[in-house]
């Protein structure tokens, strides 16, 4: 396991039970080999800051919630925010949490199920993306240079029938979502390959 690694007892549930797993790690914790952050949620050690996006990732499989980032920690996990965020927020069809983690902050805010239901978790971070960017620039459609980045950032993190499944439910979104999905999502079959 690489340096500064966030993991959660719910990664090892294959394997052994909760209380096994727990025991474990608190005696790789007394070795120095793994560090306790927060109950249930544990790092190997390392001498950078805590990556805030992986350990909501870690929260999140540890309390089996859907997660995905929302405003200024969105933009910037894309790139079209620069400076980090002071808070990492996420949505999530959880519980309304905040963690603080020495120097990071990071918020879980509840959203209905609906949202989660109905569309899949891809689409829920590609709305969140767009919503994102509308809140911050107050404008509903991107730029070209935002729209590159915004492709890059799909075609990065997205598998081919994950964008073709994006792109689907996009076209049943609000109007304006959908006219933006439609910027992205032309011909998924065809452009985002």
């Amino acid at each position: 396991m690489p340096e500064g690694e966030i993991f959660c007892i719910a990664d090892f549930r294959e394997v052994a039970s909760d209380k096994t797993i727990s025991k474990i790690l608190g005696r790789l914790c007394d070795k120095g080999k793994c560090t306790k952050v927060i109950p249930g949620i544990f790092m190997k050690p390392s001498t950078k800051q805590i990556n805030a996006d992986k350990m909501a990732n870690a929260i999140a499989r540890s309390n089996s919630w859907v997660v995905a980032p929302c405003g200024d920690t969105a933009l910037h996990l894309i790139g079209l925010e620069e400076k980090q965020p002071k808070i990492w927020t996420y949505v999530t069809d959880g519980h309304y949490r905040s963690y603080c983690i020495g120097q990071v902050t990071i918020t879980f805010k509840h959203a209905t199920k609906k949202i989660f239901k109905e569309i899949s978790d891809e689409t829920v971070q590609f709305v969140q993306i767009l919503s994102a960017y509308r809140d911050k620039l107050k404008v509903r459609t991107p730029a070209k240079a935002q729209i590159q980045k915004i492709t890059e950032y799909i075609n990065t993190y997205f598998s081919k029938d994950q964008k073709k499944n994006i792109a689907k439910e996009a076209s049943k979104l609000s109007g304006w979502l959908s006219k933006v999905a439609y910027t992205f999502f032309k011909s998924p079959a065809k452009e985002q390959e």
